[in-house]
């Protein structure tokens, strides 16, 4: 591959009227040969090697953080998915997604800006008292698509898509339904003591869809009671 013009221009050295570098290229120069190409052609090598090793650790340096952004977000749906029905301990991983004052924006939703405990309590509440989603469902699922990613320095931005299924739990009379909508997360992070953590978190809404269910015949209840 070619080095960019301008880093040559500012990196090569000037060889002008047989001028050389160093006391090994006046000996070589005494000798009588062209001791300007050979010299040229070295360092041109040296800082071509330079280049591409700055270019390449970049590049690794990235994938690095990139890598460890994709598990900080996955964190998130793993601390929803893994505690499902009254289980309401999603702070196991969500103390390990979040900075500890790392703010939530679902507003788009009907739900106040605040922090992400707070949002682990009106979603799931507590031992005493039931929170919003385990009122209403009794499982769910959180899919989350690729995310992209632009890091500078020790901050980053990250989008990621969302769809995510809940199980209702219907009222008396009614039947059995299942809630989906289309999300975006807009995340903003930071680089930590402990590694990235998201600093601020805004959902944005696509659509919700309620979609009721039918009752299952024999040969399907033992698949469907399935945890």
């Amino acid at each position: 591959m070619l080095l960019p013009a301008n880093l040559c221009r500012k990196e090569r050295p000037h060889f002008s009227d047989g001028l050389t570098i160093g006391l090994s290229a006046k000996k070589y120069r005494a000798s009588g040969k062209n001791s300007a190409m050979p010299y040229r052609r070295n360092l041109s090598i040296l800082f071509i090697g330079k280049f591409y090793k700055m270019e390449l650790t970049e590049k690794v340096q990235y994938l690095f953080d990139r890598i460890e952004i994709q598990d900080v977000i996955a964190r998130y749906a793993i601390g929803q998915d893994a505690h499902q029905g009254d289980d309401f301990n999603i702070l196991q991983q969500w103390d390990e997604t979040f900075t500890e004052d790392g703010v939530t924006d679902y507003s788009a939703t009907g739900v106040p800006v605040c922090s992400y405990r707070e949002l682990a309590n009106w979603m799931r509440g507590n031992a005493a008292n039931r929170g919003r989603m385990n009122e209403e469902f009794s499982n769910w699922q959180h899919m989350l698509g690729l995310p992209t990613v632009k890091i500078d320095g020790n901050t980053a931005e990250a989008r990621t898509d969302l769809w995510a299924t809940h199980k209702g739990i219907p009222k008396q009379g009614e039947r059995p339904y299942h809630l989906y909508d289309a999300c975006t997360f807009h995340d903003q992070l930071v680089r930590t003591p402990k590694g990235w953590r998201i600093r601020h978190r805004r959902l944005e809404l696509h659509f919700v869809d309620i979609l009721a269910t039918i009752t299952p015949g024999s040969h399907m209840t033992d698949l469907v009671a399935k945890p």
